[in-house]
């Protein structure tokens, strides 16, 4: 299996669609109308602002525009008719996303979009229970001011890169999660993000983004460069010692007469561990460090996530409570299988050794 490398640099978030009517019959509901609609500025992130169109209009301008411009606009929008043709038809060329109507009236050309796809996410609302707008054919709740954030509200919840029948290798994000078949990120989602992974399927990855309203949108991740390699650090003398012990003798003679197993970087013998390797002691915990050794020195290198190729088709993965673990890639069923907690101590090519910290 060979490595791939890819890269997600931005997450490229929907917006949802407000529609208002400002026809003749709502000319007095203007300024409750504005209110309404500038008032998710306030509560929303400036990233899931939606778009505002009039009806009737084909023309879709970012939430800042039209606060910025709202009397202009709707000077120049005032008295257009209640008809869904010209915005609905220029809605069906733009990528499907949630869409609010905010009306005033009913809607005159309802019938000819009935049982359409996009009339079946559009919803329907008024600003007073006196307003009629699809004569009963659609539920048609009073707007309110946390209703309408938590309809158009598209923000960013959490992100996950599947990797089809693989398993990752490397990456540059330490606060994800490396996990079979899956990257996973917190709730920051933080990019960008590179990572290496092997799998025998040709399906490119691909991320899937979770929105706050429960929505999941997929993103294409792109090829990119390898990262470089982790520096090699020079080892102490006396922790190259330990190791070349450990590669020998299978255990460490320590100072305080007992003999440590491989692998085994502090000494328990006190009431505090205490370190056999201080190169490691700064170390995140459930990840693992590479040796290379001489004949009289050696050198170690810590990696950027916890996983380390064995073989072909095998690695050491932290799993979901962070202990480390063989995968082996089962070529009948198409999975990654879990192999067992992984040894302490693990050769790996001649003189290369890694340990689990």
């Amino acid at each position: 299996m060979e490595e791939r490398w890819y890269q997600l640099t931005k997450i490229e978030l929907p917006r949802a669609r407000v529609i208002i009517d400002v026809s003749r019959s709502g000319e007095k509901l203007w300024p409750m109308l504005y209110s309404l609609i500038s008032g998710l500025t306030e509560t929303l992130p400036r990233e899931s602002w939606p778009e505002v169109l009039f009806l009737g209009d084909t023309i879709s301008r970012p939430l800042a525009e039209f606060t910025s411009q709202h009397e202009s606009l709707y000077q120049a929008n005032r008295y257009r008719g209640r008809v869904m043709g010209p915005t609905f038809h220029h809605l069906e060329t733009l990528t499907p996303t949630n869409t609010v109507l905010i009306g005033c009236g009913p809607i005159l050309d309802l019938e000819d979009w009935h049982d359409t796809p996009i009339v079946g996410r559009t919803i329907f609302t008024k600003l007073l229970d006196s307003i009629q707008i699809t004569n009963n054919r659609y539920a048609e709740p009073i707007v309110s001011m946390d209703e309408l954030t938590s309809w158009v509200n598209l923000s960013f919840q959490s992100l996950t890169i599947r990797l089809p029948k693989g398993i990752p290798t490397d990456g540059d994000r330490t606060e994800y999660r490396y996990l079979p078949e899956r990257i996973v990120s917190g709730s920051s989602g933080n990019l960008p993000l590179r990572f290496a992974y092997i799998s025998e399927s040709s399906d490119p990855p691909f991320a899937e983004i979770r929105l706050s309203n429960g929505g999941v949108i997929k993103q294409d991740v792109i090829p990119c460069e390898p990262l470089a390699s982790p520096l090699w650090r020079n080892l102490p003398n006396a922790e190259f010692t330990i190791i070349d012990q450990w590669r020998r003798n299978g255990g460490y003679l320590c100072q305080c007469g007992q003999t440590h197993p491989a692998g085994q970087w502090c000494c328990t013998s006190d009431a505090e561990p205490r370190p056999l390797l201080t190169s490691l002691k700064e170390l995140n915990s459930d990840t693992w460090v590479k040796f290379r050794c001489s004949a009289f020195n050696g050198k170690w290198m810590s990696p950027r996530i916890p996983a380390l190729r064995l073989e072909q088709d095998t690695v050491i993965l932290a799993d979901d409570d962070g202990q480390m673990v063989h995968y082996r890639y089962n070529h009948q069923r198409e999975c990654w299988e879990p192999q067992g907690a992984s040894q302490k101590f693990v050769k790996l090519e001649e003189n290369q050794y890694a340990i689990v910290v």
